[in-house]
């Protein structure tokens, strides 16, 4: 193997761990931002804690990749954060009631 395709491939493995190191650390951080919202909390301090969700669900319109219902009364608002590399494996969830406060919390791990 050539000098220059060993830095290829070690450029490429240390790409790989990098991505997949940071996206685990996103996962961790969302995991423990989302320990630490708690029912009552404004949907401001939650996009504060886990950034812009990657979907808005609406209870007439359910986002049902993770969860088996939609956003049922009390809810009106579900906000989803999904883990980056493989959508469909990891997710957050944060339910709001009609004064957008927060009324549950979900952290959803496919088996």
């Amino acid at each position: 193997m050539g000098k220059y395709a060993r830095y290829l491939v070690v450029a490429f493995l240390a790409a790989t761990i990098i991505s997949v190191g940071s996206c685990s650390l996103q996962s961790h951080n969302r995991t423990r931002a989302l320990d630490e919202i708690s029912v009552g909390d404004t949907e401001k301090r939650v996009v504060e804690l886990l950034g812009e969700p990657a979907v808005r669900e609406l209870a007439d319109r359910p986002y049902l990749r993770y969860a088996t219902q939609g956003c049922i009364s009390p809810c009106v608002t579900r906000l989803w954060w999904e883990w980056p590399v493989f959508p469909g494996i990891e997710a957050w969830s944060v339910e709001f009631d009609s004064t957008q406060r927060v009324i549950q919390t979900e952290h959803w791990i496919s088996p």
